[in-house]
C-alpha cells in the first residue's frame, strides 16, 4: 500500500498552562503526534501511530475520496475521529481479551495454535482464490502479519467462549418470544430448500443423471456439503425456508423452485451462480405463520445471539476494569 500522506495539525505544550497572549507555542510534530499514548492496557501502551496503521485502508480510501491533503477536510476529519476511536476500542478490547485468554489458561499450545493459524490461512487462500494476494495487499497484510492476525483472533475467539459459555436458552423463553412476536414469523408462499451447486452445466447433469438412476438426493447433499469451506464445486447449502418471492435469490432458481411438488428434485436450473439442483420441502402454497415447532431453531438462535451479545459487553467491561484499560479518546484528534 502506498502510504498515507501527512498532515500539519495545531497542537499546544507546555509545563503550564497559561492564556496565548505572551505564552510560547509549540507546534507538535508529525512523529511526536503519531508516539502520543491514547490507550494503556496493564501498562502496555497503544500509541496513535499505532491505531493510525490499523485504519491504512481506510485512510487510503478517504484520500481517493477527499484527495491527498483529506485531513484537512472538516468531514474528513470527523470520520478519521470516529475511524480512530472504533480502531482503538477494537484494539483494547483484543488486548484484553488476550490477557484473559493468558490468565485463564485457553491458549492452545505452539504446535495446536501453528495448526489452526495454518488452517485458517488455507481456508482464507482457497476462498479467495486469485484475489488472495490483492486482498492482503488492499490491507496492508504480507503473509507473515496475516498469520500474526489470525494468531490473535484465534485466542481471542477462546476468550469469547469462554465468556459466553453458560448461556441457556429454555424452552419457556422460545414460548414466550414467539407468542409475543409471531407476526414477524409471518411467511409468504415457499419452501424448505436444498440445492446442490455445479460450476457446470455437464457437471449439473452428471448429479441429475445419478439422482434419476437411484442415488439419493440426501446422499449426494451429504458428500458436497463441505466443499463450500474449501472453495471448490459442487457444492451443497441448506437454505432453509424461502420464500418465492424473496429478493435476495436469483429470480431464475426461484422460477427453478417454485414448480417443484414435495420431495421433487429440479432438472439443472441456470443461474448466475452455476447451476443448481434444488429439493423443495415443506411447500406452503399461501402467506402463514410457522408453527412453534417450525420456529423453534430460528428463535432460539436469536435469543442466544441477544444473550451473548449482552453478556459478552458486561463480561469486557468487567475484564477491561481487571486488565486496567485506560483509554483517551480525547487524544485521537490530532
Amino acid at each position: 500500500m502506498g502510504k498515507v500522506k501527512k498532515v500539519v495539525a495545531a497542537a499546544l505544550v507546555g509545563a503550564l498552562m497559561f492564556s496565548a497572549v505572551g505564552c510560547g507555542m509549540i507546534e507538535k510534530t508529525e512523529s511526536a503526534k503519531q508516539g502520543t499514548v491514547v490507550a494503556k492496557v496493564n501498562g502496555e501502551k497503544i500509541t496513535l501511530g499505532d491505531v493510525d496503521k490499523e485504519l491504512e485502508s481506510t485512510y487510503k480510501r478517504m484520500e481517493q475520496q477527499y484527495g491527498e491533503n483529506f485531513k484537512e477536510d472538516p468531514k474528513a476529519k470527523e470520520m478519521i475521529v470516529k475511524s480512530r476511536e472504533q480502531a482503538l476500542d477494537s484494539m483494547v478490547t483484543e488486548k484484553v481479551l488476550i490477557a484473559k485468554a493468558k490468565e485463564l489458561k485457553l491458549v492452545p499450545s505452539d504446535e495446536e495454535l501453528t495448526k489452526e493459524v495454518n488452517q485458517k490461512f488455507d481456508d482464507l487462500k482457497n476462498k479467495l482464490g486469485e484475489n488472495f494476494q490483492a486482498a492482503m495487499d488492499a490491507d496492508g497484510f504480507t503473509e507473515e502479519t496475516l498469520k500474526d492476525y489470525l494468531k490473535n483472533q484465534i485466542i481471542v475467539e477462546k476468550a469469547v467462549d469462554y465468556a459466553v459459555k453458560d448461556i441457556a436458552i429454555s424452552d419457556e423463553d422460545i414460548k414466550s418470544y414467539y407468542e409475543e412476536n409471531k407476526e414477524q414469523f409471518k411467511q409468504s408462499a415457499g419452501a424448505n430448500m436444498k440445492h446442490i451447486l455445479a460450476a457446470t452445466e455437464d457437471e449439473a447433469k452428471d448429479i441429475k443423471a445419478k439422482i434419476d438412476a437411484g442415488t439419493s438426493f440426501d446422499k449426494l447433499f451429504e458428500e458436497y456439503k463441505n466443499n463450500k469451506a474449501q472453495g471448490k464445486k459442487p457444492i451443497a447449502e441448506d437454505l432453509g425456508f424461502v420464500a418465492y418471492n424473496e429478493q435476495n435469490f436469483d429470480p431464475a432458481f426461484l422460477e427453478g423452485a417454485k414448480n417443484l411438488k414435495e420431495g421433487e428434485v429440479s432438472a439443472p436450473v441456470k443461474s448466475s451462480f452455476g447451476y443448481h439442483i434444488i429439493q423443495a420441502t415443506g411447500i406452503k402454497s399461501e402467506e402463514h405463520i410457522p408453527t412453534l415447532d417450525e420456529s423453534k431453531e430460528k428463535i432460539k438462535t436469536i435469543l442466544e445471539n441477544q444473550k451473548k451479545s449482552e453478556t459478552l459487553k458486561n463480561t469486557i467491561e468487567t475484564w477491561k476494569k481487571e486488565e486496567k484499560a485506560q483509554v483517551s479518546n480525547d487524544k485521537l484528534n490530532q
